[in-house]
């Protein structure tokens, strides 16, 4: 992630594709993704519960909705959306790290870095998210956290 995402475009792109089919869900999420990365939780969040009303298994959803509930402060809700996510598919790996964040934020330490670790396995590029992430601040100090962020050896 080199490159700076071009949040109008993206939500521009999924107004669109919106306005072509109004039931294409994935431009909705676009929507909703690209709403997030405008920086306007609420919204998102308003737009994530209307469309979790519709699709409430979807983990992409789920996911985005933990990710805006982090944002606005409400880890509670974010730490349960992201275990939604994860039960409806265990393999939506982003859930993980949200996951992380939001019970790094409730002083769940162990259960943070123990997510943490399984979104670390599943996509290794996260070790340098996680090492500057302001939502793992709790975890900096322990060693499980410091071994997660380090660079692989040998690797």
């Amino acid at each position: 992630m080199s490159e700076a995402t071009d949040w109008n475009a993206k939500l521009s792109e999924a107004m669109q594709a919106i306005a072509d089919n109004p039931g294409d869900r994935r431009a909705h999420l676009q929507r909703i993704q690209s709403t997030l990365g405008l920086g306007r939780p609420a919204l998102a969040r308003r737009l994530l519960e209307a469309f979790l009303r519709s699709a409430p298994d979807d983990p992409r959803a789920l996911d985005l909705h933990s990710a805006a509930c982090l944002m606005l402060g409400d880890a509670e809700v974010s730490a349960n959306s992201a275990a939604l996510a994860l039960q409806s598919d265990p393999d939506y790996h982003p859930a993980r790290y949200n996951l992380a964040c939001a019970l790094a934020r409730l002083d769940r330490i162990e259960d943070a870095i123990d997510a943490l670790a399984g979104a670390v396995e599943a996509d290794p590029d996260l070790r340098a998210m996680a090492a500057e992430d302001p939502d793992l601040v709790p975890l900096r100090d322990h060693p499980r956290f410091r071994a997660l962020v380090a660079a692989p050896s040998g690797g």
